[in-house]
């Protein structure tokens, strides 16, 4: 979604509740404007005072203690300042410190209308980074996970600890809609969530436990040059370059010293369909449960003109007139890790969403929707299963030697995170959940919100270790 830049628009909104924002030395909040950031952060804590008195009580509560996690003022005067604008440095001190605050009072703010609304027996504030199951440790029965603060650009997560379900559930509400408004709407959805939740059973735990892994593995697949290239199928600048970094971070100390011999590395001409399914039918069918998988694409792919709902990774040999008899089908992965692949964790990374745009610094073909949608269906089918992809359906995933040199900018975020970025807790290991949120954080903001990763995931671990911090 991208915000239009007209000179009566301001550069970016950050208030949650109701729309506070800066332009130049204009300060805006609820539609009125001020000349000062004292004077504007005054009138929402006025606002947000009165807002709360007129949250209706609950009879009773409906569910037991909810942990809301929230971003701090760091990660904010990081991240925030750049979703929609992009650039940081467009702002002055005043600015940023005015957005930071205004955005504080906003979550304080659904803080106490949820407190108010008597929803919850308690409701908590605790630190972004926390875990459900650490959550859950500490008594606590839901979790909510708020990421940024603009209510159209981003989903509110409600995860029920107790059979691990999760949904999104933010209204979206206008940044217009006063502090009542918003409080409502979004008092409606947590009510709304908790009953959908509660009526869901719990995922079934695994057999046994999995215990310490035993072995690592990885296909990694990267083409810039098609045998059948073409104005279909254009030739792409860094995939090759992604592939091969990828590879050489998996062999590193930092990623987990993978050995030689357990990475099916597949570039341009090596990248053909049979090479591929050997990589995925034969060699990962030398994995046991207890070992660790990795698979990664960067390429084309693109679904059968005929039937768009049959989607397809584009390999090296690929003809694009006749993909569904020469490409490789994206349910031959299913069948892989159902059939074949003995490991119970998997994880899936695809640079590969990519649209008809054949402009430099995009990759390149038309992929329908229902790439993505593929994806989560793929997910449900296993535990222990995690895709992440670099856009929704519909973007472009973008590749440009501004981002390290010469690579896609989910695979620089990607690498950048697991050479230590991505490390919130400095604990000294990137995560499964660092790593998952860094990227889409970053390729965000990279992107100026023009390109939204997603993830499928069932029953994972986000406390997996994927990278080692020297």
């Amino acid at each position: 979604m991208k915000m239009k830049s007209t000179a009566s628009i301001a550069l970016l909104v950050l208030c949650l509740s109701a729309g506070g924002c800066v332009q130049q030395r204009i300060y805006t909040y609820a539609g009125e404007t001020y000349y000062s950031p004292e004077e504007c952060l005054a009138a929402q804590e006025r606002i947000t005072e009165q807002a709360i008195k007129t949250v209706p009580v609950a009879q009773r509560p409906i569910a037991g203690r909810l942990a809301v996690t929230v971003p701090s003022a760091a990660i904010l005067e990081r991240d925030g300042i750049t979703m929609k604008s992009g650039r940081r440095q467009d702002f002055s001190k005043q600015q940023v410190d005015f957005l930071v605050s205004s955005t504080l009072k906003g979550y304080d703010g659904f803080v106490q209308a949820f407190r108010k609304s008597g929803l919850f027996t308690a409701v908590e504030v605790l630190p972004m980074g926390t875990t459900p199951e650490q959550a859950k440790n500490q008594g606590f029965d839901y979790m909510l996970r708020i990421y940024f603060p603009v209510p159209q650009y981003d989903d509110w997560e409600l995860t029920n600890l107790a059979t691990g379900k999760a949904e999104s559930v933010h209204p979206r509400p206008q940044t217009q809609l006063l502090p009542q408004a918003a409080y409502r709407i979004s008092l409606d959805k947590l009510s709304y969530g908790v009953d959908h939740l509660q009526q869901l059973s719990p995922s079934p735990p695994p057999e046994e436990p999995l215990g310490q892994i035993s072995d690592r593995w990885a296909v990694v697949v990267g083409i810039n040059h098609y045998q059948y290239a073409g104005q279909r199928l254009p030739n792409l600048r860094f995939a090759r370059r992604d592939a091969e970094e990828f590879a050489k971070f998996l062999i590193s100390e930092a990623g987990g010293s993978f050995p030689n011999s357990h990475i099916k590395l597949l570039t341009d001409e090596t990248a053909t369909v049979t090479n591929i399914r050997q990589g995925l039918f034969d060699f990962l069918k030398r994995t046991v449960k207890e070992d660790l998988v990795i698979i990664y694409f960067s390429g084309h792919g693109m679904p059968d003109p005929d039937k768009p709902s049959n989607l397809y990774f584009v390999a090296y040999d690929s003809h694009p007139e006749k993909i569904a008899s020469t490409g490789f089908p994206m349910w031959d992965l299913d069948t892989a890790l159902t059939r074949t692949v003995a490991a119970q964790r998997v994880v899936v990374l695809a640079d590969a969403c990519h649209s008809a745009a054949t402009a430099q610094g995009i990759k390149g073909i038309k992929v329908s929707g229902q790439f993505n949608s593929y994806f989560d269906e793929l997910a449900k089918s296993k535990p222990g299963r995690v895709f992440l992809t670099s856009c929704e359906g519909y973007e472009f995933s973008r590749e440009d030697e501004k981002w390290g040199g010469g690579h896609g900018v989910f695979t620089w975020s990607l690498l950048e995170g697991l050479r230590g970025s991505a490390d919130s807790d400095k604990d000294g290991f990137v995560r499964l959940g660092e790593i998952m949120d860094y990227v889409d954080i970053t390729v965000r903001r990279e992107t100026a919100n023009e390109q939204h990763p997603t993830k499928a995931a069932v029953q994972f671990d986000r406390n997996l270790p994927m990278g080692v911090v020297k």
